[in-house]
Formats: structure tokens, C-alpha cells, sequence
């Protein structure tokens, strides 16, 4: 299901602010680095349609699944986010405070400790 993106979410600064910083990283490592405009076309197609998963394929997925977003995300719907954490059995739901879509950037410390804990190394 596709529809957890917000309306409008390349229009928001802090989302417009990352795609040219992410430009920058890809220019300067990427094999390919006059490609970053082709890249978020594809990409952004890719976000339109994908994933596109049903109700019965969240609920067949077994494995161990903790769904994380920011308190102030601005790409992604928190009604979504809630959706997929509610229907995918035995999924953990992270609200990680303070941050927006990119809390790996914003509190890199928070996000990493959250993360390695779901993993069991913390």
C-alpha cells in the first residue's frame, strides 16, 4: 500500500533539503555521479507504486519487525506507519522523539541505540 505518503512531502523543507544533500553524497561517490537526476526519477516512480502490499501479505510476514518513524515525520502518514506496525504480527512500533524521516541524521545516536537494541546488541 503506497498511500502512507504525505501529499506534498518533496515540497517540505527539510525533505527538499536532504534530496540535494543525498545529490552532493551521490556525486561524490556514486560510480556514476552525473546520474543522481535519473536515480530520483526511478526512485521516485518506484515510491508511487511500491511496496504495494495487502492486508494478507503484512499479516503472512514471520519474522521479527520493529516499524520506526520520527514524532515530526514529514514524508510518511503516522496513521500508516501504525497501520503496518498494527498488521504485521508480533511488529514493534518506534516513535523516535525529536526527529523527523531522517532521525538516522537528526539523533544518530538515538536511532543506532534503537536499532542495535531491536537487534539484540544493546
Amino acid at each position: 500500500m503506497t498511500s502512507g505518503v504525505k501529499d506534498g512531502v518533496e515540497k517540505n523543507p527539510t525533505f527538499a533539503a536532504f534530496i540535494e544533500r543525498a545529490g552532493h553524497e551521490y556525486a561524490a561517490h556514486s560510480a556514476t555521479p552525473k546520474e543522481y537526476d535519473s536515480f530520483v526519477e526511478q526512485i521516485g516512480r518506484m515510491w508511487a507504486e511500491q511496496p504495494n502490499w495487502s492486508d494478507a501479505e503484512l499479516k503472512a510476514i514471520d519474522t521479527p519487525i520493529l516499524v520506526a518513524e520520527g514524532d515530526h515525520d514529514e514524508a510518511i502518514k503516522r496513521e500508516h506507519t501504525e497501520y503496518i506496525a498494527a498488521t504485521i504480527p508480533h511488529a514493534g512500533l518506534l516513535i523516535l522523539p525529536d526527529t523527523s524521516h531522517f532521525a538516522f541524521l537528526q539523533d544518530p545516536r538515538q536511532f543506532n541505540f534503537a536499532i542495535l537494541h531491536f537487534l539484540g546488541d544493546e
